[in-house]
């Protein structure tokens, strides 16, 4: 005993420093001192402080006022009115805290509970671990309930399956599957084996492994679907994707994106690529953007980028030879292997076009850009041939109408010398008979004709 008032120290090995109303009456059990503190375990420490109680072998109190350490290797360093009842708990301060199971830990706080084995507690207001291993890193109201569950801090979220966590934020919830998480945000939900919720706000992973990057109100319903962010999406098929605004992705590996218009927008086949893009569409394949092909606002064709400045290396075209060479090109009708139906298309071989025109990066493939620019050459070398045979037709059209014209002239003289022979019977003043004078002349005309004509 060392001083104070109204000490016991009751046991021959237990000791009380001083202080008032101190009870030291286990073995080997101490009081420092301070005023109506209890050790009634063997080897329980007090150090100070005002009614506190270790009633639990090695039990430890730091000091404080009303605190508890009331089961074996319980401590409590500090604080007020609280209460370590497992075995090995240990509670660093605060106020009314409780670590009530086996190696349960409360750093600090008010009101938080560490209520199973390994539980934890960083700190923070009304904080609770209630499963095995499970852990509250602060924060206000948080749960975690699960084993191995985690919520690292914020306010009223709640981890409630095995290893589930939520980062922080507000009213988010990690459940009904293993290894959930919510990184934060407010109101969110993970429910699913591996679901995940990066932020944001309303949105929810209600499946196996479906993810939710962030963003408002958006939903990941189907296993393995993703939202990475924007608003009122839904992913609700398996390996679906929508972003943006309002994308609907509702069928098996869908992928959908969509622009800010406030109107839902949805997937119509599985595995599909749909993109809503009332801006237009652009992709470049260069990193100076000079090269790639746009899809204008309201269009439904592609355009080639094909700015001049954008190009190099230019060399003339023989048209008429790229003409003689579409003639020769085998075109035929055929269908794609992996096409289902009955589905056909017309065209050359990919490898028939390279060979006859050296164009392209490949011999599988034809490019629309190659295939656009040998029609517009076979077009132009096909005018200037148009134009030549029109030069050969005007010039016989020009000699024909000089021959029609020749041949009205004769077969006016022609009527005029028939007439005359109708009308005279009697001899020339030569002495040749009239007749035989016409029938002369119409074997000239006729010589004539035939001759013009040849």
């Amino acid at each position: 005993m060392g001083g104070g008032a109204s000490n016991t120290a009751s046991e021959e090995t237990a000791t009380v420093g001083g202080g008032l109303l101190n009870s030291a009456s286990g073995d080997s059990a101490t009081v420092g001192g301070g005023e109506s503190n209890e050790a009634s375990a063997p080897r329980t420490t007090i150090g100070g402080g005002l009614g506190n109680i270790a009633s639990g072998t090695y039990g430890t109190i730091g000091g404080g006022q009303t605190n508890e350490a009331t089961n074996d290797w319980g401590t409590v360093s500090g604080g007020f009115d609280n209460t370590a009842t497992g075995t090995y708990t240990a509670i660093g301060g605060g106020a009314a805290n409780e670590a009530t199971a086996s190696f349960g830990t409360i750093s600090g706080g008010q009101f938080n509970d560490a209520m199973e084995n390994y539980s934890s507690v960083g700190g923070g207001f009304t904080n609770s671990a209630e499963n095995t291993y499970a852990t509250v890193g602060g924060g206000q109201s948080n749960t975690a309930s699960g084993t191995n569950a985690t919520v690292s801090g914020g306010s009223f979220n709640t981890a409630s399956s095995a290893s589930a966590t939520v980062g922080g934020g507000q009213s988010n919830i990690a459940s009904s599957g293993s290894a959930t998480t919510v990184g934060g945000g407010v109101e969110n939900t993970a429910s699913g084996t591996g679901a995940t919720v990066g932020g944001g706000g309303g949105n929810t992973a209600g499946n196996a492994y479906a993810t939710v990057g962030g963003g408002l109100l958006n939903t990941a319903s189907g296993t393995y679907a993703t939202v990475p962010g924007g608003q009122s999406n839904i992913a609700s098929s398996n390996y679906s994707f929508a972003a943006g605004r309002r994308a609907v992705a509702d069928d098996t590996g869908a992928f959908v994106w969509a622009d800010s218009t406030d109107a839902s927008f949805f997937s119509v086949v599985p595995n599909q690529f749909r993109v809503r893009a009332t801006g237009g569409v652009q992709f470049v394949t260069n990193s100076a953007n000079t090269t790639g092909v746009t899809l204008v606002a309201g269009s439904g064709t592609w355009a080639s980028i094909s700015d001049r400045n954008a190009k190099t290396a230019f060399a003339p075209v023989d048209s008429r030879a790229v003409l003689e060479q579409v003639t020769q090109l085998p075109i035929t009708t055929w269908q794609y292997r992996s096409e289902a139906g009955q589905v056909r298309h017309m065209g050359p071989m990919a490898q028939d076009f390279a060979a006859a025109f050296g164009l392209g990066a490949d011999d599988i493939s034809i490019t629309t850009v190659d295939a656009d620019g040998v029609a517009l050459a076979a077009i132009q070398g096909l005018h200037t041939l148009v134009q030549e045979q029109d030069a050969q037709i005007n010039a016989l059209q020009h000699d024909n109408a000089t021959l029609q014209q020749d041949n009205a002239t004769l077969l006016t003289r022609l009527e005029a010398l028939e007439q005359r022979v109708a009308t005279q019977d009697t001899p020339s003043s030569a002495g040749v008979p009239l007749a035989a004078l016409v029938g002369g002349v119409l074997g000239a005309v006729v010589l004539v004709l035939v001759r013009r004509t040849r």
